[in-house]
């Protein structure tokens, strides 16, 4: 018959675990965000969290895969989110218009994550790279299946996408400076902005 005590025990062991992995990660986000990636220091992860500095390697190889890690739990949280408006609306111009509001929202509520998606360094391996892109890439995927199916050319494509992006990271810098209202009237700003441009040919 099993040991329950061993069985309790082993439980509660992968639970740490993925507490101490998921603690990482938030402060991680919160280095990267800090101090970019070429000063990005495990050392101030492990510290932040309250744990040994070896401690983080028994995570993560090295920086690199916890900064692949960030990446990834950002997309993540942001699908939880896409899964639900994409459910919630059938037209491909709803679902533009709304995730477009909803990623606002989205960044808006996790300022840090915002500032990450501007982070550049020639020393991002190809995977951090994609995964970076990937938080960003709904938009762009829902511009473009709309602009297919009204028939819209490539140049209209990539310039509705530019004005789109622009709008949804300009409305965020313009909300926390208090230039336009946070919540929900500067929410139907940004729906009207992007549902107007879309009326555009």
């Amino acid at each position: 018959m099993p040991d329950l005590r061993t069985q309790e025990s082993n439980k509660s062991s992968v639970s740490e675990s993925r507490n101490t992995k998921k603690a990482l990660i938030n402060a991680g986000i919160h280095e990267l965000h800090e101090n970019g990636f070429s000063d990005f220091s495990m050392r101030r992860v492990a510290a932040a969290c309250g744990i040994s500095c070896a401690a983080p390697y028994r995570h993560f190889k090295d920086k690199n895969e916890l900064i692949l890690e960030i990446f990834k739990y950002i997309n993540k949280k942001w699908h939880v989110t896409q899964n639900i408006i994409l459910s919630e609306y059938q037209s491909e111009r709803e679902r533009l218009i709304e995730i477009s509001v909803a990623y606002l929202r989205f960044l808006l509520e996790n300022p840090d994550y915002f500032r990450i998606l501007f982070i550049e360094s020639e020393s991002f391996s190809k995977e951090q790279r994609s995964a970076k892109a990937g938080i960003s890439s709904l938009v762009k995927e829902l511009i473009t299946k709309y602009c297919q199916s009204v028939g819209m050319s490539e140049k209209d494509r990539i310039r509705k996408t530019y004005i789109v992006r622009s709008l949804i990271f300009g409305a965020v810098l313009m909300m926390h400076n208090g230039e336009i209202p946070e919540g929900e009237i500067g929410f139907d700003m940004v729906r009207e902005a992007i549902s107007r441009e879309f009326d555009i040919k």
